[in-house]
């Protein structure tokens, strides 16, 4: 009997003995979860700091960036963003933003690298295309214009500054007939709008039909009484008739 107690006292110790490390094992597994929590959510929480911090210096390289533009200042317009943009050089936004500062300063092969840029990011994104459409009639490449031009309004056919460049372009190539087309197929649609009156009134002057030029530029000097180019324009044709 001594020998089966002693026997059992030593299970009883090895069972107590398994349940405390089995206990140890448990708080040593729960500690480290634990720790690990605690450092995904450490980690979790700079991140977060980090991103907002982040935010906040786009935000105000952004709000620079406008500012200047506001009075003119197009280098620091630009130079406000440039950390943005040697840290993310492939920003669709930051590619857009810089093709249009680089036209406003007048340097359009900047200006068109950007464009080109941001069109290789979103090939099918309008607003590279109509800042190129921009470029091509600064420059006088009207046939360029034409090219952009037709491949905009194939997919959007009333789109407002595709059509405008576009009338623009023909006019210059001498394609009055077509332009006319676009000018009255956007005045049907915006009959009040006065860029397209000026654009259809200056195509009509150069057709020298000046009765329908004093009639279109009469209509804009209507809504806008000081146009200063249609008031040029209908003085021109008064001096003819004089």
């Amino acid at each position: 009997m001594k020998y089966v107690r002693c026997i059992s006292t030593a299970i009883i110790l090895l069972f107590l003995s398994f349940n405390a490390n089995a206990a140890n094992a448990a708080n040593a597994a729960n500690a480290a979860n634990a720790a690990n929590a605690a450092n995904a959510a450490n980690a979790a929480n700079a991140a977060n700091a980090a991103n907002a911090a982040n935010d906040e210096s786009q935000k105000l390289s952004y709000f620079k960036s406008y500012s200047y533009e506001r009075v003119g200042d197009y280098k620091n317009a630009i130079n406000s963003l440039s950390t943005l943009y040697n840290k993310s050089p492939k920003d669709y936004i930051l590619n857009l933003r810089f093709g249009y500062l680089y036209y406003l300063q007048g340097n359009f092969a900047n200006s068109k690298f950007h464009y080109l840029a941001a069109k290789k990011i979103y090939p099918d994104a309008f607003s590279p295309q109509l800042g190129m459409m921009r470029i091509s009639n600064i420059k006088e490449y009207f046939d360029s214009t034409e090219e952009i031009g037709y491949s905009i309004i194939k997919k959007d056919l009333y789109n407002y500054y595709a059509n405008l460049y576009l009338s623009y372009a023909l006019r210059q190539n001498k394609k009055y007939d077509t332009a006319a087309e676009i000018d009255k197929k956007m005045l049907d649609v915006y009959p009040d709008d006065t860029t397209f009156l000026l654009e259809y009134g200056l195509l009509k002057f150069q057709q020298k039909d000046y009765k329908k030029t004093k009639e279109i530029l009469s209509l804009l000097l209507v809504l806008e009484p000081e146009n200063v180019s249609a008031k040029e324009v209908l003085s021109q044709i008064s001096q003819f008739k004089g």
